[in-house]
């Protein structure tokens, strides 16, 4: 894109210069005076560069939001990931205890079947040695 200035002489305390533009601006600034003429292109100058800024800023602001945005998913995904290992974790983890207990449980059953087992044998042998004991007692 090509400059608007040209060239500007000063002689005699004024300022004369020369730009190349695609539109007649004599209808803008035919009635100005030289004061309102500087004036104008100070607003106008002024007004474009704070155009420009503004641009560039929502432009920014805009890349900026994409960029949140794109941080927030990786976030919210990196969260639900660890969630859910958790969770799976913790599953697991609970069906190793619900298979110990079962096992446990199954322990348990075994030996108190096996407690009866005693029992009943300590309490046959100990009727049998009641027995010969008093067959014995009772013989002498």
């Amino acid at each position: 894109m090509a400059l608007a200035l040209l060239s500007e002489t000063y002689e005699d305390g004024t300022w004369s210069s020369t730009f190349h533009h695609c539109e007649s601006i004599q209808t803008f600034v035919k009635d100005l005076t030289q004061e309102d003429f500087i004036t104008l292109l100070r607003l106008s100058s002024s007004a474009l560069k704070h155009l420009h800024t503004s641009a560039g800023n929502q432009k920014y602001k805009e890349a900026l939001a994409v960029e949140i945005d794109s941080h927030t998913r990786r976030i919210k995904d990196t969260a639900k990931q660890e969630k859910e290992a958790l969770l799976y974790e913790k599953e697991s983890e609970a069906n190793r205890h619900s298979m110990e207990i079962l096992r446990l449980k199954a322990t348990i059953e075994e030996l108190q079947i096996q407690n009866k087992s005693i029992k009943t044998q300590f309490e046959d042998i100990s009727k049998a040695g009641q027995e010969t004991f008093r067959t014995r007692c009772y013989q002498s």
